[in-house]
């Protein structure tokens, strides 16, 4: 098995709560200059295409940083456990090619999205809700956005231009139930060791069998939208692209019992090898 150094940062949160607390255009700039601002920054530029306003984005962060004092309880809980939290992460090599990811960074963030990641790092949002109700979730979300860094190496994001063909946003739906699911799935086995499969909504998969079925027909129910031919209208992009992701999370949900069959029924070969030769993750047809 290949083996993987993971590095955790701390200073961006602890700097941004004290740039609310007392602000000034110093403490600003060396925010700026902090490993996890510019990985927001590059995943903001990844998602989007845009040229990213530093300024424009610390605002954005300070603003949905809205409750300092959790941010510093959640960094209270993890800041003696850092090595606890770096040594528990390496679980993602066991999902992963061998030798994707020799070492990799994971930032504590706030202000942004759950967690997220490009191919230079990952970052976890430890001001959000499910963490402050709940900080050891860190650990299992650290193994999500970790599995999509090395992800990344094989298959890179795609581009967002051209949904309005129906065979490129098929293909990004399939990209996404694929990187999503198995990321998913990364944690899966921890948190079943750990008994914490009930504490978080997308793994009611694999302990309801009522809810993996509906969230099956679902996925194929949204999938039949998309027309065979001609062009997709704008509005039906972004409602197919909604309810799979932020509204039903069901690219994350049915791609991680894709991931999960594989698994059981072909071996963990194929489904890391489904990662370098994306015909190896099968979605069921329609």
């Amino acid at each position: 098995m290949s083996e993987i150094v993971i590095n955790v940062t701390t200073s961006f949160p602890e700097l941004l709560c004290a740039q609310l607390d007392a602000p000034n255009k110093k403490k600003a700039q060396e925010i700026m200059t902090q490993p996890g601002f510019t990985l927001l920054s590059q995943h903001r530029q990844m998602t989007t295409g845009d040229v990213v306003d530093s300024e424009l984005l610390l605002k954005e962060l300070l603003e949905n940083t809205t409750d300092p004092a959790g941010v510093r309880r959640v960094l209270d809980y993890w800041k003696t456990r850092i090595p606890e939290l770096e040594d528990a992460a390496t679980e993602v090599v066991n999902y992963l090619p061998q030798n994707t990811l020799p070492s990799a960074s994971l930032h504590f963030v706030t202000g942004y999205d759950i967690g997220v990641a490009t191919p230079r790092g990952a970052a976890i949002n430890i001001g959000h809700q499910h963490f402050l109700s709940d900080p050891e979730e860190i650990l299992y979300y650290a193994i999500h956005e970790l599995h999509h860094v090395g992800f990344f190496k094989h298959q890179a994001f795609p581009g967002l231009s051209g949904l309005n063909r129906p065979q490129k946003l098929c293909e990004v739906v399939r990209y996404f139930t694929q990187m999503e699911g198995m990321a998913v799935y990364a944690a899966y086995e921890m948190r079943k060791d750990s008994g914490r499969l009930t504490t978080d909504a997308d793994y009611q998969v694999f302990v309801d069998s009522e809810v993996a079925r509906r969230v099956g027909e679902r996925y194929r129910e949204v999938l039949s939208w998309i027309p065979e031919d001609g062009e997709v209208e704008s509005d039906l992009i972004v409602k197919v692209l909604t309810t799979m992701s932020s509204d039903e999370r069901l690219w994350y949900r049915f791609g991680a019992l894709i991931a999960w069959e594989i698994d059981l029924s072909l071996g963990r070969g194929v489904l890391v090898d489904s990662i370098v030769n994306p015909s190896l993750f099968v979605i069921p047809p329609l």
